[in-house]
């Protein structure tokens, strides 16, 4: 967690308790840190979500930002919790890329942006508590550029659309009713 980061932000969607089926329970929480670049890719997927999709009773959409260990409770009161986020890799910059809950906390061949030690150590914890989301997934973007200075590269804003929809597919497999704005099928923003 950087010094100076408040709290993290939670839109509130829905009462507990909602279980599988339409209407399910979920949340999709966007991580990174926007004055770093692509490092900002995460939250970045929240703003588009928010304009490319209708958000259903039993979504929340919480913006983690590096919050860290501040997150062990949205993580471990979701049963089911998407991530999305910048990601560093041996892949092309923009490269859209997914991972399961065993390899967020065991590791695996792309690690998540700069404040990975923590998201995987808060993921790690909730897992030894036994309080980890029934279901998890990463859905990251390969990053280009993480200096300081503020704006997505080319290739992470174009691979976001990509980011959000598979997102969106992964609530809609759990349950959860997400409808795009604008008719179904309609490609906004290519």
């Amino acid at each position: 967690m950087r010094a100076g980061a408040g709290p993290a932000v939670r839109t509130p969607a829905h009462e507990k308790g909602c279980e599988d089926g339409p209407g399910s329970r979920a949340i999709l929480l966007g991580l990174g840190n926007p004055l770093y670049g692509d490092d900002g890719a995460g939250i970045e997927a929240l703003r588009l979500f928010e304009t490319r999709y209708r958000r259903p009773p039993g979504l929340d959409v919480v913006d983690g930002g590096t919050q860290g260990i501040a997150l062990l409770g949205i993580i471990e009161d979701a049963p089911a919790l998407v991530i999305v986020d910048a990601m560093v890799g041996q892949a092309e910059p923009g490269t859209v890329a997914e991972l399961e809950a065993a390899e967020l906390i065991g590791g695996s061949g792309l690690k998540l942006s700069e404040h990975q030690v923590d998201v995987r150590e808060v993921l790690a914890l909730a897992a030894w508590r036994r309080r980890l989301p029934r279901r998890l997934r990463l859905v990251g973007v390969v990053a280009g550029r993480l200096d300081p200075g503020v704006g997505l590269s080319d290739p992470v804003r174009r691979a976001l659309p990509a980011v959000v929809d598979a997102a969106a597919a992964w609530l809609r497999r759990w349950g959860v009713p997400v409808e795009r704005r604008g008719g179904a099928g309609r490609e906004e923003g290519r």
